[in-house]
């Protein structure tokens, strides 16, 4: 009687102990964060994101996890970022589509307490043809089409007032497209 009570206590430790592991480590890596800002008259764009969700989620740029940390990247490797985000980002105004353009890219290392050391892909890109405050339509799904926990966050930074968080969400695509989010830029 006495060991049927043990095991039971000793099962539920033991249970209680890996549900426990089980939460403590499965941190996943931070999702995107879109830093719009107004540079003179153009709006510009910044991209982080975890470097090994983007290898997962496009192996083809998975060459870029080795690139040299804090060093800017090539022709090359921009040519293949632009092509990934053609594909996953998108800003409108109504019926306006802007293009969007990389203009640098760098890998950097960042820390986590919880996840320790990994990479940040950063990105630089401006959109062209909107100056205008007021509303825009962002359609990004870079990573989440392939990682669906991953998560984007849109901030606004200005040098005039604190960033503010415009935005957050994750992949919820209609008829397997992601739809647009609606960001209200606010007036600088």
């Amino acid at each position: 009687m006495t060991f049927a009570k043990t095991g039971r206590a000793f099962g539920l430790a033991l249970l209680v102990a890996v549900v426990t592991f089980a939460k403590a480590s499965a941190h996943a890596l931070p999702g995107s964060v879109l830093t719009l800002s107004k540079v003179e008259e153009r709006l510009d764009l910044t991209i982080t994101l975890p470097v090994d969700d983007l290898a997962i989620a496009a192996p083809a740029l998975a060459v870029l996890q080795t690139h040299p940390l804090d060093t800017p990247f090539a022709e090359p490797h921009l040519a293949l970022l632009q092509g990934y985000l053609d594909a996953h980002l998108a800003v409108r105004t109504d019926e306006t589509a802007h293009r969007i353009s990389l203009q640098s890219a760098v890998l950097q290392q960042t820390y986590d307490e919880h996840l320790g050391s990994f990479l940040i892909l950063k990105m630089s890109l401006a959109i062209e043809g909107n100056s205008n405050s007021g509303g825009l339509y962002l359609t990004y799904d870079a990573v989440m089409h392939e990682i669906r926990n991953h998560r984007a966050m849109v901030v606004w930074s200005s040098p005039t007032m604190p960033a503010q968080l415009l935005a957050e969400f994750g992949y919820r695509p209609k008829d397997g497209v992601q739809r647009p989010v609606l960001i209200d830029l606010p007036d600088d």
